[in-house]
């Protein structure tokens, strides 16, 4: 398995936006999907965010995960998120998000990013748990139950 960067293979940001759009595209405002392809050309950066991560099998896009900084209103002070981990489900079980999982955190660190959060759904807090992540809250949007977890960079 390859980890590289999206910066390397942008001609595959349209397969990263149809995997967002058929895993999350039903909790996206509509005016925002014609434009995922774009939203997600902007992680080609190399060493500023956001940086998007890309995990290859034999040349095949397999995996993804983004770096982003993000200034919620529901969390001013959190600023720093892994977001959009995704591996289609017939390559899930081969180690791939975690993989992807521990780029992210090693770049994070690499650029200074004291904290690193997330928000995912109640079956994948074990996942992030063996990383280190802990769980900060719970929150309900659109009616999912979402737990907001941390990971400090001194806890590694």
């Amino acid at each position: 398995m390859d980890i590289s960067l999206l910066a390397d293979h942008q001609q595959e940001a349209s397969i990263i936006a149809n995997w967002y759009l058929a895993e999350w595209g039903h909790k996206m405002p509509e005016k925002d999907k014609p434009h995922l392809t774009d939203k997600v050309l902007l992680g080609i950066n190399r060493d500023k965010l956001p940086i998007t991560v890309l995990a290859h099998i034999d040349a095949n896009l397999v995996g993804v995960a983004e770096l982003k900084y993000r200034s919620l209103e529901q969390y001013p002070n959190w600023h720093h998120w892994l977001d959009g981990v995704f591996v289609p489900y017939e390559q899930r079980g081969k180690g791939i998000s975690a993989k992807l999982i521990l780029d992210v955190i090693n770049r994070a660190n690499r650029l200074g990013i004291p904290v690193l959060y997330l928000r995912c759904e109640a079956h994948n807090i074990a996942l992030y748990e063996k990383f280190g992540f802990i769980t900060l809250r719970t929150e309900k949007e659109l009616g999912v139950t979402k737990t907001i977890m941390g990971f400090s960079m001194e806890s590694d």
